[in-house]
């Protein structure tokens, strides 16, 4: 689907790649097309979303463990800022095309910035943990 719209397709597959190949890839891409069955939030898409690109995201709502479905998302911090999900290959299509036709308003290095450096996350820890106390 993506080839036919005139995007060129680089696969990477998990394991398989090192972080300096990964962010080489991520500096030239236009979009990160994400597929996962499972996750709690990959540090891949962070790591995309600081190079500031934005991803599609396969919107999988459940896993399987240990036989038991289990309701799920794969990036639960996916926002406007960052990208959107898609739930299916005619979904899939739809975006790309919209993409292609459309000028980019993400801002996923904006929002890392704003929601995932170290000074963010600790600030947010000393919150929690003066809340715990009080």
């Amino acid at each position: 689907a993506a080839s036919n719209l005139g995007y060129q397709i680089k696969i990477i597959r998990y394991d398989r790649y090192n972080n300096k190949e990964y962010r080489r890839i991520l500096n030239k891409s236009k979009i990160l097309v994400y597929f996962v069955n499972q996750e709690s939030q990959g540090l891949a898409t962070a790591e995309a979303w600081a190079c500031d690109t934005p991803t599609l995201i396969w919107n999988n709502t459940s896993t399987v463990i240990n036989g038991e479905k289990v309701e799920s998302s794969c990036c639960p911090y996916l926002s406007q800022d960052c990208g959107k999900f898609f739930n299916n290959l005619d979904d899939f299509k739809k975006i790309l095309v919209s993409e292609m036709n459309s000028k980019n308003n993400y801002r996923p290095r904006e929002w890392v910035l704003k929601n995932m450096t170290y000074e963010v996350s600790v600030k947010k820890l000393i919150n929690l943990i003066e809340e715990t106390k009080a």
